[in-house]
C-alpha cells in the first residue's frame, strides 16, 4: 500500500507537469523529484507493474521515448496482461517511428481489451499517420463511444474527418472538442488550421473574410493566452499559413507584398520560439517555394525532414524544389525514399508522375498516376494531371474522359476547365488536318 501511495502522488505530480500552462512549473513538477519518487516506490514494492508504467509516463513526457522504451519493456515481459504498460509502450515505440512495433502492441491490447480507450486512440493515431483515415475514423469513434469526455480523441476525430474530406463533420468535432476543454492550445489552433484550410475552396469573397477573421482570432487568442511559451509556436505558424493563403488569393501586387512581410514575420516568431518544430520549416518552404526561391524552399523542407520524417507534405514539396530547381535526378531519389515510409502515399505518385511528364518519360508518368488513382480514386488532381498525359500521346479520348472525371469530382477544379477547352482545340485542329489531308489525297494528280 504505502508502494502504490508513493506511485500515486508521483504519478499526480507527472499530471501536473504535463499539464501545466504557467512559465513558472510548480515544485512538485521537477522531474528529478517525481523520479525520485518513484525510485523510492520500487524500492518498497518492485512488483508493481503501475509503479514502472509511471516511470515510463515521467519519460515519455519528456520526449525521451528510448528511456520510457527501456522501462516499459520489462513490463511486457513481466506483466503480460497489464494494458496500460503495453499500451504506453506502444505509444513510446510509435513516437519513436518504429510503426509495426507499435502497431503490434497497440492492437493486442485492442483485441485484449476493446474498450480501452488508450489503445484505440493511439492506434487511430497511428492509421492517421499512415493517411487510411476511415480506418482511424472507426477506432476513433469507438473510443469517443466509451468515454465522450476527452477533449484531445474529439480533436483527433476532428482531422481524421477533415482527410476524409469529411468537413462539415471535422468542424463540429473540433468546436465539441474545444468546448470540452477551452484552454486546449492545440484543439484551438486545429480548428483554426481547419477553417483555414477550407477558405482556397470558398467562392464566395465576403464568406472567405469571414473565415480568415474567424481563424485569426482564434489563432491570436491562443497567442495573448500563451505569450512566449512553446504553445505559441502552432499559433504563430497557423497564423503566418494563414496570410500565406491570404498572399495567394490577393489581386493586388503591393497587397501580396504586405501579406507576404506579415507571413515572414509570422513564421520568425514561431521559430524563435520553438526552432525545432518541423512544421515550421515545412510552411516556411512553402512560403519560398511559391515565390520561386527553389533553393531556400529545399533548405527549409530539408530541415522539417531531419526534424520529423512523418511530415509527408515536406517530403512531397522537397521533390517539387528539387524538380523545379533542375535537381530532377535527385528529385527522382527523394521521391523513391518518401515512398518507403509514405508507400500508399497518392500525392508522391501524382508529384512522380508530373516530374517523369516534364522528363518526357510518357509510360513512366502513366503509371504513376494510375497508382495515384489507385491509391485515391477521388483525386481530381490525378485525373486532370493523367488528361495531360494521353493528350502527349494523341489518346485524345482518353484524355477527355479523364478531364470529365476530374471535373465530377471537383467542378471548381479551374486546371481541369482550362485543358478540356485546350483539349477541344486540339481535337479540332487535328480534324481540320485530317480533312486538309484526305483531301489532298482524293485530288487528282497534275496532267
Amino acid at each position: 500500500l504505502e508502494a502504490k501511495m508513493m506511485s500515486l502522488h508521483a504519478q499526480c505530480c507527472v499530471y501536473e507537469r504535463h499539464s501545466a500552462e504557467g512559465p513558472e512549473k510548480p515544485e512538485t513538477a521537477n522531474p528529478a523529484e517525481i523520479q525520485s519518487q518513484l525510485v523510492q516506490a520500487t524500492k518498497v514494492d518492485n512488483m508493481q507493474p503501475a509503479i514502472w508504467n509511471n516511470i515510463g509516463l515521467l519519460y515519455m513526457s519528456l520526449d525521451k521515448f528510448d528511456g520510457a522504451k527501456a522501462v516499459l519493456q520489462p513490463i511486457l515481459a513481466n506483466f503480460p496482461e497489464y494494458n496500460d504498460g503495453v499500451s504506453n509502450l506502444g505509444l513510446s515505440h510509435l513516437c519513436s517511428d518504429d510503426v509495426d512495433a507499435a502497431a503490434n502492441l497497440l492492437q493486442t491490447v485492442i483485441l485484449r481489451d476493446s474498450s480501452h480507450i488508450e489503445a484505440l486512440n493511439n492506434y487511430a493515431v497511428l492509421l492517421l499517420r499512415q493517411q487510411a483515415y476511415s480506418s482511424a475514423i472507426v477506432f476513433f469513434e469507438r473510443a469517443i463511444d466509451r468515454d465522450p469526455s476527452h477533449s484531445y480523441i474529439w480533436s483527433n476525430l476532428a482531422c481524421a474527418y477533415s482527410g476524409e474530406g469529411r468537413h462539415v463533420d471535422a468542424a463540429k468535432a473540433f468546436r465539441h472538442a474545444r468546448e470540452l476543454d477551452e484552454t486546449n492550445v492545440a484543439v484551438t489552433c486545429n480548428l483554426a488550421h481547419h477553417i483555414a484550410a477550407t477558405i482556397h475552396s470558398e467562392a464566395d469573397a465576403a464568406a472567405r473574410a469571414t473565415k480568415f477573421q474567424q481563424a485569426e482570432h482564434m489563432y491570436s487568442s491562443v497567442l495573448c493566452d500563451q505569450g512566449e511559451q512553446a504553445g505559441s509556436a502552432q499559433a504563430w505558424t497557423g497564423l503566418a499559413a494563414l496570410f500565406k493563403v491570404q498572399t495567394e488569393l490577393a489581386d493586388q501586387d503591393e497587397k501580396r507584398v504586405e501579406l507576404r512581410s506579415l507571413a515572414l514575420e509570422a513564421f520568425s516568431q514561431a521559430l524563435d520560439t520553438d526552432p525545432s518544430d518541423p512544421v515550421v520549416w515545412t510552411q516556411v518552404g512553402l512560403l519560398n517555394l511559391a515565390e520561386g526561391d527553389y533553393k531556400r524552399a529545399e533548405m527549409c523542407f530539408r530541415n522539417g525532414i531531419q526534424r520529423s520524417p512523418n511530415i509527408l507534405s515536406a517530403w512531397c514539396n522537397l521533390g517539387v524544389a528539387l524538380q523545379l530547381g533542375g535537381s530532377t535526378n535527385e528529385a527522382i531519389l527523394m521521391y523513391a525514399k518518401a515512398l518507403a515510409s509514405f508507400s500508399n502515399s497518392h500525392e508522391i505518385y501524382n508529384n512522380m508522375g508530373n516530374l517523369y511528364r516534364q522528363l518526357g518519360k510518357l509510360e513512366e508518368a502513366q503509371t504513376a498516376f494510375a497508382t495515384c488513382l489507385r491509391l485515391n480514386p477521388e483525386y481530381a488532381l490525378g485525373h486532370n494531371n493523367l488528361a495531360l498525359v494521353h493528350i502527349l500521346q494523341g489518346k485524345y479520348p482518353e484524355a477527355r474522359k479523364c478531364l470529365q472525371e476530374a471535373m465530377a469530382i471537383d467542378p471548381a477544379l479551374d486546371a481541369a476547365k482550362s485543358n478540356l477547352l485546350k483539349l477541344n482545340w486540339i481535337e479540332s485542329m487535328a480534324q481540320q488536318e485530317a480533312l486538309r489531308a484526305k483531301q489532298e489525297a482524293l485530288r487528282p494528280p497534275p496532267p
